[in-house]
This record gives structure tokens, sequence and C-alpha cells, in this order.
């Protein structure tokens, strides 16, 4: 008989309610065949916790993280050394296997979010944006559903067979008839959007307007390439390297920001910046404005790192962080890539203030020639390759294309991914 299927669920102790709701959801899954493990079922003798949390963590099939603000906090960096000491170190033990091998473990640590908790609530190493959360709306099968069903590899839809290609049959090649007197020509003309027909027929000539389909009714299009790219501010702070960098650049005509709105808004980005992660709440900051913009940024990191949050006074958004670096280095890792954008990403939509209705996304990577290629899991490294050829100092992305904002706000993951891709793919270009 095989053994069941071991699940630890770790999470934050934020107060009685909290406790007794995961104690409830612990208790449910070993009532449907999982060997669930809890710190409150295990509390009957003095242990090492720190050892415990480590070897339940290696030992679980899953780990389950019952989110919450708290736990978003331990997760993002955010708590002093002596809150939730037992949740930081299973915080720690999950970062490190993430680093490990992601793959593997990016299925095996699943996000829970119980009645009254959100995704915002997610840490940032979980992918809040681009991987898979599981609600449990109450403790019943149908409201636990998506949960038990991956604990215990039920698919909800079985994947049909692959069937027999069938046979089609071809329809006839139509024959053009040529008269004089007939048709001589058709041309469909959509310059303006509003396709006219124009028809010459029995010599004369006949003009049709087909049917008037609003625009707000017309399928809008993911992404579209503009006539010209947009103007972009890169930044260009001496004295840092391996910096990322995100735009999001009004199209079309958008009103200008008043310079009281820029004067109000630097303290507003910098609490934005630390809830979303960008910032660390123990680091200090530069906060300030000018007739044309406004900013938060870190001071006093070590070895240069940056990270920043800005408004333009066109409603140009813009946010920066540095890549990870060692004794050798930055790093460009795919997988730590998409993460980073999306962070970006989603801090600059959370931005005070309504989203122009398209923008154009603008990516880099500031003084790329000290950046290589390679797996944030196997630093600090004791060497790497540097593109010895790099054609550019800056790997700059224009804004030549335009997104929805609700494509941003709806599936900011194909954002993200095509970003990632894009900028990775113009970076082994650059280094060739």
């Amino acid at each position: 008989m095989s053994q069941p299927t071991r699940v630890f669920v770790t999470y934050t102790h934020d107060s009685e309610e909290h406790k007794n709701q995961v104690l409830a959801l612990a208790a449910f899954l070993r009532s449907h065949g999982l060997d669930v493990q809890l710190d409150a079922w295990d509390s009957y003798k003095r242990r090492d916790w720190y050892e415990w949390g480590q070897r339940q963590i290696m030992l679980a099939d899953f780990i389950l993280v019952v989110v919450s603000k708290q736990y978003r906090r331990v997760g993002d960096g955010e708590v002093e050394s002596m809150e939730n000491r037992g949740a930081q170190a299973e915080v720690a033990a999950l970062r490190e296997v993430m680093q490990y091998d992601r793959p593997q473990w990016i299925q095996r640590i699943l996000p829970v979010l119980l009645p009254g908790h959100s995704p915002d609530e997610i840490p940032l190493f979980l992918q809040p944006l681009t991987a898979d959360h599981f609600k449990v709306k109450e403790l019943t099968l149908a409201g636990a559903d998506s949960l038990i069903r991956v604990l215990t590899a039920q698919p909800a839809n079985a994947l049909p067979p692959i069937g027999t290609v069938p046979t089609l049959g071809q329809n006839p090649v139509p024959e053009f008839a040529s008269k004089s007197t007939g048709t001589g020509l058709v041309q469909v003309d959509g310059a303006q959007g509003e396709a006219v027909v124009f028809a010459v027929q029995d010599g004369d000539l006949h003009v049709t307007n087909p049917p008037n389909v609003p625009r707000d009714q017309l399928n809008e299009t993911p992404w579209s390439r503009l006539t010209a790219p947009l103007k972009v501010d890169w930044h260009d702070e001496p004295g840092t390297s391996g910096v990322l960098e995100l735009h999001l650049v009004p199209v079309g005509e958008v009103d200008p920001l008043q310079t009281r709105r820029l004067q109000s808004m630097p303290d507003a980005l910098a609490a934005l910046g630390r809830r979303e992660g960008l910032f660390t709440n123990a680091e200090g900051l530069s906060c300030d404005s000018s007739a044309d913009s406004a900013w938060a940024k870190a001071v006093s990191r070590p070895n240069g790192d940056a990270a920043g949050l800005a408004v333009t006074r066109t409603g140009c958004r813009t946010a920066w962080s540095a890549l990870p670096r060692d004794m050798v280095g930055s790093i460009l890792d795919r997988h730590d890539l998409v993460q980073r954008i999306g962070l970006l990403l989603q801090t600059l939509v959370r931005v005070e203030g309504s989203l122009p209705a398209r923008v154009a996304p603008a990516v880099g990577i500031r003084a790329a020639a000290a950046v290589a290629e390679g797996s944030v899991a196997r630093m600090p490294r004791t060497s790497a390759v540097f593109p010895s050829r790099l054609r550019q100092e800056h790997i700059r992305l224009p804004a030549a294309e335009s997104v929805s904002a609700s494509l941003l706000v709806d599936d900011s993951a194909e954002v993200v991914e095509e970003l990632a891709a894009r900028l990775l793919a113009e970076f082994r270009e650059a280094s060739r």
C-alpha cells in the first residue's frame, strides 16, 4: 500500500482566529486522506523549531503557504529579525530550494488563500502574478476543489485521445468571367479603419459603405506597433551597473500632471515601493519632486545597487532595480528576470492615478558590460564569462509597441514574459 501524500503547512501566527482557520484547514485535509503536518500538532514537547521546520519542508510532497498580510511581510523581508522567527526560517528555506531547482519546487510550494485573503498577500518570491495560487472558499470538497485536485493528482478535465485527421473535400477553383461591360475593378481601402468598396460595373463607379461598427465594440489589439518609437528618458545614474529599468510611456494625448500633484507624490511613491517590495522597510530613501517629475529611490545600498520609482509630468511611469550581484558581477537569469520585470510592472500599475488607455513599455539594462548570463542558484560564483564585444553600453528596447491598459491589469503575465524574452534576446544579440 502506497504512503499517503505528505503535506506541510507554513503560516504566520497573526491572530487566534487565523491560527484556528489554519488548524481547521489542516484537519479537513487530513480527513480526506492527506498526511498533513502542522506545528500545532507537534507542540507537546520541547523542540528545535528551526530544525523541525527545515525537516518538514524536505520531507513533504507539497508545502502549503497559507498567505496573509504578515506572511507577505515576512516573505518580502519587511520584518525585524525578532519578528516571526519561525516563519522567517521557513521562508529562507523555501527561497533556497526554489533557487536550487525552481521547475521542481514551483510545483510543490502552493500558495493558499483562505476566505478574506487576496493574491496581494502572496510574497514576491512565490510569483503572485505569473504562477498559480489556490483559493479555499469553504472547507468542503467543492470549496477546496482546485487545491485537493493538485494534492491528489486528479485533474478536473481528462485529456481526450487524439483522433483521426478527417479527409476534407476541396472547393472548385472559381472561373473569372471578363466582359468589357462587366466588373473591371474591386478595391478595399482600409487606410482610415473604415472600409469603402469601390466597384466599376457597366462603366459606372459604385461606392458602397459597409455597416458602421462602433469603435468601442471592435476587438482591441493587445500589442500594436507605433509609427515611430516614443521618447524615453532613460536613467543614467553614475556609479551604477547591471540595473533593470522599465518605463510605461503614455500613447496619445494625455493631460499633464499638475506641479502640485507631483509635489504630493514622493511619499506615496516611497510607501508603494516599500509595500510592493521594491524597497525594504529599513533602508533610507531619497524622496523629492521637481517641476517635471516626482521620485523615490534607495540610497546607500551596497555595491552601488540601485532601486527607484518615478513619475513624470507627461504621465510616464518608471521603475528600476539592480540585477542580482556577487563579487564577480551582475547576473542575468531568465527566471529571475521574469520575476523582476513582474515586480516593476506590478508596482507601476499600482501608482496612484488612472493608466492611459494604451502605454508603450520600454525595458533595458543599464551598463550591461558588467552583466553575464547565468543561474542565480549558482551564486556566489568564482568566475563568469562577460560579453567581450558588447556593441553598446546599455541594452535598451525602445517604446516601439503599445499595449492596452486592460492587458496590463488583467493579463500582466503575458506582457512580463514577452518583455523578458525580448530583453534576453537583445542581450544575446548585442553580445555576439
